[in-house]
């Protein structure tokens, strides 16, 4: 009964958030790459423009990883706009295909080479068994989160890249044409 007053709590609290931010002009999921962070947002009318306009960073975690079917008990799902969702992201699943250009270069074995070791790499076989294995985060060069993106069955892939890089894209020419 606890359990159940508790989520009846938070789901006004999430309904009066959702009305706060509809009534400010802050919501919708191109808000926290458009105005999240007052200093990249806000510019002063006589104001030079930049060059580059914003400065953005990009990382991945693979620490955060969840086992396939763990959780699956709680079927609540955490609505945030910060994250983007799964559905956008697989839709650069596919885009990466074999470009043409240089041929592959003969490898020349160094020092460097012979000497440097990468991190292990993760096998194909132990990515399978988790549902989720990291978070792809994009923050602006004063700290301020903008978007996250769940790394689901994949690592560290291209898609993760293209998904923030596109909602950031998208954002800014709306922007742009304000």
């Amino acid at each position: 009964q606890l359990s159940a007053a508790f989520d009846i709590y938070l789901n006004i609290l999430r309904s009066v958030h959702t009305s706060l931010k509809q009534a400010l002009g802050r919501d919708g999921p191109a808000w926290k790459l458009r105005g999240a962070c007052p200093a990249c947002a806000f510019e002063q009318p006589d104001e030079p423009p930049l060059s580059p306009a914003r400065l953005h960073s990009m990382d991945g975690n693979q620490s955060a990883k969840r086992l396939d079917g763990s959780g699956s008990a709680d079927s609540r799902l955490f609505q945030s706009d910060y994250f983007i969702p799964h559905a956008e992201v697989e839709r650069f699943k596919d885009d990466v295909r074999d470009r043409p250009g240089e041929a592959a270069r003969e490898k020349r074995v160094t020092t460097c080479t012979d000497n440097w070791t990468a991190v292990k790499a993760v096998e194909e076989n132990q990515i399978q068994v988790f549902e989720q294995t990291g978070i792809f985060v994009m923050a602006c060069c004063h700290g301020f989160v903008e978007c996250i993106v769940e790394m689901k069955r994949s690592g560290e892939l291209y898609v993760t890249h293209q998904a923030v890089i596109r909602a950031l894209t998208s954002t800014l020419i709306v922007r742009n044409m304000d």
